[in-house]
């Protein structure tokens, strides 16, 4: 805003962006709630039956003293784990959690944790929608008020968040400082969407870039609500399938034991 000249207007922009994120975080929180109830509910019940549901089973298959199927195998190794070393896997799923925060605050981790979330189904399209709306509005919206490009582009390329998206968007500098547009540089980091990349050309091309730019962060917010919106519907019954599938095979190879085991 003072770039550009025009603080009052950047300050009322930024105060709605502010509060449609507030209310996106606390829709996002709201319909997680209950996902995060069926997770714990499914972990800790999982936890229950190999720590101490069965453990039960294996001096009834010791007696017997048949060969278990390879499953029921490996699902009686899992539960002697849980039973006798559950201490040991929570130090370690701690000591891994602070080594994993350690290694995030590193620029090398960072970046490699950035290009991971960006090569996952779904969420990685998700962040790139969402840097790509940031990106073009803010851009639009220095050009518009009669910032530089490269004053524009270099204040816009510290919004983005992830690490690897900003690099690639540096690219789009260069091509400025060497009088060139940002359509090609854009299309030629592989990242951003063709739709965003065709509107960033026609607005090069009818002197409109700025209008253009602002048109795009529009368009992929609201793509953004949608996307968000679709996970959350999907979360909680992808959630229960997953939970359902695991206790499903656990006590079918256990069914299956006893079944072989006594020939009944």
């Amino acid at each position: 805003g003072e770039a550009g000249g025009s603080l009052d207007t950047t300050l009322r922009q930024l105060a709605e962006l502010l509060e449609r994120s507030r209310a996106a975080r606390e829709h996002v929180k709201s319909a997680l709630a209950y996902p995060l109830v069926v997770v714990a509910t499914g972990c800790a019940s999982i936890a229950v039956l190999f720590s101490f549901v069965i453990p039960r089973f294996e001096p009834l298959f010791d007696g017997a003293g048949a060969t278990l199927p390879t499953t029921t195998r490996w699902i009686l190794a899992t539960s002697n784990i849980f039973r006798d070393d559950g201490w040991a896997l929570l130090i370690l799923t701690i000591a891994l959690g602070f080594a994993v925060r350690a290694a995030l605050r590193t620029p090398t981790g960072r970046q490699r944790w950035h290009r991971v979330l960006l090569r996952l189904p779904g969420i990685g399209d998700l962040i790139t929608k969402i840097e790509l709306a940031r990106f073009s509005r803010t851009l639009g919206t220095l050009l518009r008020n009669g910032v530089s490009p490269l004053a524009a582009l270099a204040i816009t390329q510290d919004t983005i968040g992830n690490s690897v998206l900003r690099a690639a968007l540096a690219t789009v500098m260069e091509s400025a400082k060497e009088g060139k547009g940002i359509a090609e540089p854009l299309e030629k980091t592989g990242l951003v969407p063709a739709l965003a990349v065709q509107l960033t050309r026609v607005g090069e091309e009818t002197a409109r870039l700025d209008e253009m730019l602002v048109k795009i962060g529009d368009i992929y917010d609201e793509e953004t609500q949608r996307s968000i919106e679709r996970l959350l519907a999907l979360l909680v019954p992808g959630v229960t399938i997953v939970l359902g599938v695991i206790v499903a095979i656990v006590m079918g190879s256990i069914v299956t034991a006893i079944l072989s085991v006594y020939d009944l």
